[in-house]
């Protein structure tokens, strides 16, 4: 039986973006186990248990949570996870590209730097993994 930390790595590195908001990566493990399906915070804290091979990136995280919600982006409140390791070269069984590999490596390895009790730096690179996602989409459009 697949535990959620083995599900939750299968699903980062096969993924074609570079990190995965946390209630969609909730959803796509609940799918690969249905007869566990972890809840948001029991999938966070395992998650943020293995440092060595997931990275939370957390808005809300630091001494502007206190800021109320209806202040901040919407987009800006909700945990994003990044794979430690180097994902595979496949998306979807098909190799990847060489741009698509780097912008989705340049994407994970920022995300890996970003100081998370930054507010600026956890917007801007929410800001870059967003326009990749962008980019992703347009290069299959392109295809």
């Amino acid at each position: 039986m697949e535990t959620i930390v083995q599900a939750a790595d299968a699903v980062l590195r096969s993924h074609p973006a570079p990190a995965l908001r946390l209630s969609e990566l909730r959803r796509l493990v609940c799918a690969r186990m249905p007869a566990v399906g972890p809840g948001t915070t029991r999938l966070r804290s395992t998650l943020e248990s293995r440092p060595d091979l997931f990275r939370v990136l957390d808005p809300r995280r630091g001494p502007w949570r206190s800021v109320p919600d209806e202040a901040r982006p919407p987009a800006f409140g909700e945990p994003w996870v990044v794979v430690v390791g180097d994902p595979q070269d496949t998306e979807r069984g098909t190799p990847r590209t060489d741009l698509a590999r780097r912008l989705r490596a340049s994407v994970r390895w920022l995300g890996l730097g970003v100081d998370v009790y930054s507010p600026r730096q956890l917007a801007r690179w929410q800001e870059v993994a967003l326009s990749e996602g962008e980019a992703r989409a347009a290069f299959r459009r392109a295809a």
